[in-house]
């Protein structure tokens, strides 16, 4: 957790004492793309957005269909680990959806680089810090696509021993080629991807550690299966007592 909040700390402070850095890098891959022919950049870009669009999209509903049929018919064997489940649900609905597109990208009114003057558009540039600018929906800051690709992390935290080095860095390189291409086709600043990739990858260490690491919080998968278990039950329960004295 040191090294993330680390990282942010220091791209915080590098991009708010050098404001124009941003502009000046969307400025740099404006012009290299202006000289460069589509096919060299556009179609390995768009096949890596659209890899990160399917996994996320893919691995969320796996995740929420196995949380469902456990909650439905509790005794039932989940479709997915148990932990690898809540892990997954709780990164994806906190950072991408919630905490970056539904909070910050709705709220923060930085325009991003082509909304811009000076990158052809017609809004006045803001630095990261600036909440203030003239965008009102789907704003720069942060990237939800990086924040999402970042969060697939998640699933390769839960993986066995064996495998979870491997696919940890996988899935970091797969996660910044993303974050990379949104970059050079000034779709988002370099602070807008940094700051959605931390924000997913606070969230994958805080709640891989609450499931996997820490020993006061710490459980199998067996455990937390059947604490489900035990609250499904519980919930029907309540239920069928409810629409027992409504009836």
């Amino acid at each position: 957790m040191g090294a993330i909040v680390t990282m942010a700390a220091g791209v915080g402070i590098i991009f708010a004492g050098i404001p124009h850095l941003d502009l000046d890098i969307a400025i740099h891959f404006r012009d290299r793309l202006a000289e460069t022919p589509e096919s060299h950049w556009y179609g390995l870009i768009a096949i890596t957005r659209g890899i990160n669009q399917v996994l996320t999209i893919a691995i969320m509903t796996a995740a929420a269909a196995t949380l469902a049929f456990k909650l439905a018919m509790p005794r039932m064997p989940m479709l997915m680990p148990a932990r690898m489940t809540v892990l997954v649900l709780v990164t994806g609905l906190l950072g991408p959806i919630l905490l970056v597109n539904g909070i910050l990208k709705e709220q923060w009114g930085r325009p991003r680089p082509g909304e811009t003057i000076e990158l052809g558009g017609t809004l006045p540039y803001k630095p990261w810090w600036d909440a203030s600018g003239e965008c009102r929906s789907n704003c720069s800051f942060a990237s939800g696509e990086a924040s999402s690709a970042f969060a697939l992390l998640a699933v390769a935290s839960a993986a066995p021993a064996p495998w979870s080095g491997p696919a940890l860095v996988a899935t970091a390189a797969f996660a910044t080629s993303v974050s990379a291409g949104r970059v050079a086709t000034t779709g988002h600043y370099v602070s807008d991807v940094v700051f959605g990739a931390l924000i997913s990858c606070l969230l994958v260490w805080s709640a891989h550690g609450f499931l996997y690491r820490w020993s006061a919080t710490r459980m199998s998968d067996a455990e937390l299966e059947a604490w489900l278990q035990r609250l499904a039950e519980a919930g029907r329960r309540r239920t069928l007592a409810v629409v027992s004295r409504l009836s």
